[in-house]
């Protein structure tokens, strides 16, 4: 029992000297051993849940746009409409934007996604169909069209 507890030390101290040789060990086990590393992934999750749950909370605070996506994605399925828009679509057209709304063009820090053709009217869920507006003017268009609302004096 002391042999094996002396090469545990010794393998520690080791890991601990080489950390980037460890780190190439372990990608290349996890390469060669896809179905090894899912089973044990699993096995963690399902003795772990009050971790993963906590972990997961994290990185969706940490990744706010993947939730706003997820919940668009979900509202176009629902419409049957095309649906090609993702989270590096959501940052590219935040960085479009640079913060104005494109309606009232006013800058704000709350933009929100907007269907130029909204999906009730039979609009796309694309890059092509999607802007980004503020709160007020997104609420303001509702399920109607753009050009329905530049006609009114209300709207700018």
């Amino acid at each position: 029992m002391a042999r094996s507890e002396a090469c545990r030390a010794r393998r520690r101290a080791w890991r601990k000297v080489h950390p980037e040789k460890r780190r190439a060990q372990r990608k290349a086990w996890m390469a060669a051993n896809p179905a090894k590393r899912k089973a044990w992934r699993k096995k963690w999750k399902k003795a772990n849940p009050q971790k993963v749950l906590k972990t997961n909370a994290a990185w969706r605070r940490a990744h706010p746009e993947f939730d706003v996506v997820h919940d668009e994605r979900r509202r176009a399925r629902r419409a049957a409409v095309p649906n090609a828009f993702g989270a590096r679509d959501l940052r590219e057209a935040k960085e479009v934007s640079c913060g104005i709304c494109a309606y009232c063009l006013r800058p704000t820090k709350h933009l929100t996604i907007d269907h130029v053709t909204p999906l009730a009217r039979g609009g796309s869920h694309t890059p092509e169909n999607i802007v980004m507006a503020c709160r007020s003017c997104n609420s303001k268009k509702g399920a109607r069209g753009v050009l329905s609302m530049v006609n009114q004096d209300s709207w700018l």
